[in-house]
């Protein structure tokens, strides 16, 4: 049974190819949909207003695909997600005085930031993920760590954010840090940031 062997043959792929994804997941959430409950409801902007500020800095996450996944052509998909997850820290790191300021030019910087950062999470994904496990478990290693990351990271981080806004955006942007953390972690679990 492939998801036996996964577990028992190649568990540090899976832990680290669950870890990895998960800082994605975690920042495209906050990024999209907390930043538009916590846009309207807490600064006070129109949904439209809000919106049209994320339509314009979703273009950023597009081109965070488009040159991290050139770069990790070049020089590797492991690199590129390094760059991406402690990307994920620096906007972590920023979200409280950024999404926090008020000023609608200052919350969109920080959007187009995280997003574009986001690109660096989530295009050399796609490469990386299949290079963790031989062909006899690929496609279940891939879509395991991919959903398990995905909950971990992108399901409960609207939840977390909404609970810890009330007593500081700064606690968010710390969930944020943790989650760009752990997805360094599962590259360093296989001891490698570098190779192709």
């Amino acid at each position: 049974m492939p998801i036996a062997t996964l577990l028992t043959q190649h568990l540090r792929a899976t832990l680290a190819g669950t870890f990895g994804v998960i800082a994605c997941f975690a920042l495209f959430y906050l990024a999209t949909a907390f930043a538009l409950g916590y846009g309207t409801k807490t600064l006070g902007y129109s949904r439209e207003a809000f919106l049209g500020v994320e339509l314009v800095a979703i273009w950023f996450l597009a081109g965070g695909v488009i040159v991290a996944s050139v770069l990790a052509d070049r020089h590797s998909a492991a690199r590129m997600l390094a760059i991406g997850f402690a990307g994920c820290i620096g906007v972590g790191a920023l979200m409280g005085p950024m999404l926090g300021s008020g000023s609608l030019f200052t919350v969109w910087l920080w959007l187009s930031g995280a997003l574009f950062v986001m690109g660096f999470a989530y295009g050399p994904l796609g490469g990386w993920l299949p290079s963790l496990f031989p062909a006899g478990v690929r496609y279940t290693g891939v879509s395991m760590t991919f959903n398990l990351g995905g909950v971990l990271g992108g399901a409960l981080a609207p939840i977390v954010a909404e609970a810890l806004a009330p007593h500081g955006l700064w606690l968010v942007g710390g969930y944020l840090m943790a989650a760009g953390v752990l997805s360094l972690g599962g590259l360093l679990i296989l001891g490698r940031t570098t190779d192709k």
